[in-house]
């Protein structure tokens, strides 16, 4: 993850952004290897701390995985009920966003879904799109990658042999 990390942060510095915002669920389980990150946003600072929005639902699971990073929980609308009871604030996403951008005073943000994020940032905020970035971040494999995708090869392999090892005249499409 360490690898993953330094390559947000090169793409931030690049683009002069105060932070980024990865919206993208297979990008942010590349980011931060969580998996089925689906409604969870990483928020990357310029100073290196990261910060993962993620649905309640995923909240404890999200924090025992992440340990180095803030994990915040959302809900579709504020749970002033649920925030007292667990000791935790759960807001909508939309307040925790708006909030966020305008307590850090962020004047410049880098996301990989312009589209998505507008609906959070004022136009006072200049967006950049960071999609090309982080694909071709995505397409440079360290070893480790290497490894898996290697490994990967080798289970299919093994089943490819096993399949047309059993392949016989008169076999049907079910069998």
């Amino acid at each position: 993850m360490v690898y993953h990390r330094r390559n947000l942060q090169r793409i931030i510095e690049l683009n002069k952004c105060d932070v980024s915002v990865i919206l993208n669920e297979s990008n942010v389980f590349y980011f931060t290897r969580f998996p089925r990150a689906y409604g969870t946003i990483l928020i990357a600072l310029r100073d290196g701390s990261w910060r993962v929005v993620t649905p309640l639902l995923d909240f404890w699971r999200a924090r025992d995985s992440l340990r180095d990073v803030e994990v915040i929980p959302y809900a579709p609308y504020d749970l002033e009920d649920v925030s007292k009871e667990l000791g935790i604030k759960v807001k909508s996403l939309e307040s925790i966003m708006k909030s966020f951008i305008k307590k850090l005073k962020i004047t410049k943000l880098c996301t990989d879904d312009v589209c998505r994020i507008k609906k959070y940032v004022d136009g006072d905020v200049k967006i950049i799109d960071i999609s090309d970035d982080v694909s071709r971040t995505r397409a440079i494999k360290n070893s480790e990658e290497l490894e898996l995708i290697k490994h990967a090869l080798q289970i299919t392999e093994e089943a490819l042999w096993r399949v047309l090892e059993s392949l016989m005249p008169g076999l049907r499409e079910v069998e």
